[in-house]
């Protein structure tokens, strides 16, 4: 697997909306997407993003954050958000990572290596500790491998 994460880009825009539309067409939003499904235009879903990690212009209940792409031979897969540091109600629910892979693509193994290369990202980023929540348990037993980086 080459799968490698990069910043998101006007170059990405139309990949990037047709994964927001892979998305809504199947009833589910794309966790890790920086709230995607609320956008239909691509440059103000970028100006969020950027806003976002400089933590300019935030909700009160939002936190900095950096997006990421997951990439793989070219096209977009995923989607993952990095949040900087965490509130009481994110320290419940969501964590420091969202990630989502494209509808298409599941059951593939991109989900496990998604999460691996953002372990090193929330590194680069000053993470020492990152707090990953899950629905399932499988989920859980899945990150145990990842404690290792």
């Amino acid at each position: 697997m080459t799968m490698k994460l990069v910043r998101p880009t006007q170059q990405h825009s139309e990949q990037i909306m047709a994964y927001r539309t892979a998305f809504l067409r199947v009833g589910e939003h794309p966790y890790g997407g920086s709230s995607i499904q609320n956008f239909d235009d691509f440059r103000n879903w970028l100006t969020k993003v950027i806003e976002q990690e400089k933590g300019d212009h935030l909700p009160q209940n939002r936190v900095p954050a950096t997006q990421f792409l997951s990439i793989e031979n070219g096209r977009v897969i995923g989607l993952l958000t990095i949040r900087h540091r965490l509130t009481p109600e994110l320290m419940m629910e969501s964590g420091h990572i969202g990630y989502s892979i494209h509808p298409d693509e599941r059951r593939k193994g991109y989900a496990t290596e998604q999460l691996r290369l953002s372990l090193v990202e929330a590194k680069k980023l000053g993470l020492e500790k990152v707090l990953d929540t899950c629905d399932k348990i499988y989920t859980f037993l899945m990150f145990k491998k990842f404690l290792q980086i």
